[in-house]
């Protein structure tokens, strides 16, 4: 497991190249929405014996969450990675 919470602000995360199960870090410190985010190994959460309830769905990544998703800070948190994309790709304009 790794924690990126704070290189993902300032730093490209390679998942891959890191070679971890899962990496997990909080949008809130790239200013996005006060969300955690998990990156798993494609199939392990499919693999862990979790506690959830009956009403939710038993894949991933639905097995780990225990009630509605939080859809606003959901897309606030696409929001940030896009707009932070733009300036890593050198598209932003900018103010004057």
């Amino acid at each position: 497991m790794c924690d990126a919470v704070h290189d993902a602000a300032h730093f490209a995360v390679d998942v891959r190249a890191l070679d971890c199960d899962f990496l997990l870090c909080s949008a809130y410190k790239f200013y996005g929405p006060q969300i955690g985010i998990l990156c798993s190994r494609p199939g392990l959460l499919d693999t862990l014996d979790t506690d959830r309830l009956r009403t939710q769905e038993s894949e991933a990544p639905y097995r780990i969450e225990t009630g509605t998703l939080n859809h606003p800070a959901l897309m606030g948190l696409t929001a940030t990675i896009e707009y932070l994309a733009q300036w890593s790709q050198g598209k932003h304009a900018g103010r004057g």
